[in-house]
């Protein structure tokens, strides 16, 4: 079946929560979300969030506390990309998830890695990304940089480059049809080991409200700074948790800082 997106290219990103009232008040308090309520293939109940009345996010309950969103990625064949992800030692821990509007999705976990989401897009798919209170970015923070950028680059046959981000951090940048789609960085040196890796998924700061008030509506409603704000190539960025602890972020792309791409050469 057609995708809307090349392979590999982010089509949705969802979050699991154990007290999904909680979770959903919060992000409404921050971006603005409203929501649609759509019975998923287990005849449970999934929370979609719309902004201007197109889909942005994915919320479920579930039994365990969430450190990350999930991230997901477009695929045309669900199939033979779980095949792919297998033969290279990920293990599938959902299959044949189907969410009305959104299509069928799975969540594989690599070696050492955290959950990557994988999803072939229905045909009545419809999600928003890029534009204020949607995904803008993601970065998959991790241990083993090396282990996850070559899984990573197989299973979605990404092409990738290098960048350097202020004075010690490198990025590995992705992309997928020409564009780029998601970092991967770097624990700093003395992170604990038992820290575990995590997608942070960047969310565009509300069309009608900066930076600095929407930091500030996070904190207010139970959520908490995890980071002072810095600059970065994709603008000013906070990095936060939710008032159960899934890590997100926000992000303001008008004040971009100029990023130096390293001079070796693209993997």
């Amino acid at each position: 079946m057609p995708t809307p997106f090349p392979l590999g290219a982010p089509c949705w990103v969802e979050i699991p929560t154990i007290d999904l009232t909680t979770t959903m008040r919060f992000y409404q308090a921050v971006f603005g979300w409203r929501y649609e309520h759509r019975d998923d293939n287990d005849k449970t109940d999934y929370v979609i969030a719309t902004v201007g009345g197109v889909p942005v996010a994915g919320l479920r309950q579930s039994p365990t506390r969430a450190i990350q969103w999930n991230l997901y990625f477009a695929t045309p064949d669900l199939t033979s990309t779980l095949t792919t992800a297998g033969q290279l030692g990920a293990r599938i821990t959902e299959k044949g998830h189907v969410v009305p509007g959104i299509g069928t999705k799975s969540l594989l976990t690599a070696p050492g890695a955290a959950s990557i989401g994988v999803c072939e897009p229905g045909t009545d798919w419809d999600f928003q990304a890029g534009e204020p209170s949607s995904l803008g970015w993601a970065e998959y923070v991790t241990h083993q940089p090396h282990h996850a950028n070559r899984f990573l680059s197989r299973l979605f046959e990404f092409t990738q480059k290098r960048f350097d981000y202020g004075d010690q951090v490198r990025y590995r940048v992705f992309y997928s049809a020409g564009n780029s789609v998601l970092a991967t960085v770097g624990m700093e040196p003395n992170t604990p080991r038992q820290v575990p890796p995590r997608w942070i998924v960047h969310f565009g700061v509300p069309s009608d409200r900066g930076f600095t008030d929407t930091v500030r509506v996070a904190c207010s409603s139970g959520g908490r700074l995890r980071f002072k704000p810095y600059g970065s190539p994709l603008g000013r960025v906070a990095v936060l948790s939710d008032p159960l602890g899934t890590r997100f972020a926000i992000m303001d792309p008008a004040p971009a800082m100029d990023s130096r791409a390293d001079d070796g050469e693209d993997d």
